[in-house]
């Protein structure tokens, strides 16, 4: 999938894709609890929703998003869903909120791919 480090608008209609912890049908250990093999079911989720809000966050583009994502898929791909969809941001995690019942999970957030290009350029990813 195409890269992009360009910003993109409040509103903008994104889906995010992740792999939440998977389902451990089997796990084989030897008697010193080392780790033999396993079978493990993966499943992907993938969500729709849009870009909330952004802001600087030590001079980092910072993105809020409107979607609902589960623990465990944590740097997945945000892309833009367009005509020619671009991976702009990896879901980091929640913005925490203080309420009155204590600190609570808020708006779901990445930063901008912006942040590496460089490291990505020198990896040979060239942005569209």
């Amino acid at each position: 999938m195409p890269v992009s480090f360009a910003p993109r608008p409040d509103g903008s209609r994104v889906l995010t894709v992740g792999y939440p912890a998977p389902i451990i049908a089997g796990v084989n250990v030897d008697a010193q609890g080392n780790y033999l093999g396993g079978q493990f079911f993966l499943k992907s989720h993938a969500n729709e929703g849009i870009v909330s809000a952004q802001y600087a966050e030590n001079a980092v583009l910072a993105y809020e998003f409107n979607v609902g994502w589960h623990h465990g898929e944590s740097g997945g791909p945000v892309a833009e869903l367009t005509d020619q969809p671009a991976v702009f941001t990896l879901m980091q995690h929640y913005r925490n909120i203080q309420s009155p019942h204590g600190t609570v999970a808020g708006p779901h957030r990445g930063l901008a791919l912006s942040a590496v290009q460089r490291e990505l350029t020198g990896l040979g990813i060239v942005g569209v």
